[in-house]
């Protein structure tokens, strides 16, 4: 079984769900939990790129700099999971129902994990945090499999084991 989950941050009884890298485990399943058909571990599948610094230099007239930093906020970064039928990390068409209705929840939050770390995340909605496609080879065989790049917006990170 994969370690790849998206959980709701609420439970099936409207409680609210602990973070854990394990969801399955929970006593009160989440609302949701969507797991990854084939976890997305192949080299460019899985990308967490840190929120940018905020600030500016601004150059004087006197030849001088005045520095405005401003930190690196905690939240704001991006998760990118992105791979398909070619990497053998494709997802079925129940699961890419399930990813497509967790996208098109207004104002959902989730917890994702990849089993070492959670991150609260939203759907990234321009450009389209959500892409499905469906392999067109594999139709004529009576086989739907989908390739997918999806992008979240990191809030916060609550856990981290590594």
């Amino acid at each position: 079984m994969g370690r790849f989950r998206l959980y709701s941050l609420t439970d099936s009884n409207g409680g609210t769900v602990t973070p854990t890298v394990d969801p399955d485990s929970l006593g009160t399943p989440p609302a949701t939990l969507i797991p990854w058909d084939r976890d997305p571990v192949k080299e460019g599948s899985f990308d967490v790129s840190d929120p940018e610094g905020r600030g500016e230099v601004i150059q004087t007239g006197d030849l001088g700099l005045v520095v405005h930093d401003l930190g690196v906020p905690d939240a704001g970064g991006i998760i990118t999971v992105e791979t398909g039928v070619a990497k053998g990390e494709h997802l079925e068409q129940a699961t890419a129902a399930l990813f497509k209705a967790a996208w098109e929840t207004v104002g959902a939050e989730y917890y994702l994990t990849d089993g070492f770390r959670v991150w609260r995340v939203i759907w990234q909605r321009a450009p389209r945090g959500c892409n499905l496609f469906l392999n067109q080879r594999w139709i004529r065989r009576g086989r739907f499999e989908y390739s997918y790049r999806f992008v979240f917006v990191i809030l916060e990170t609550v856990v981290d084991l590594i």
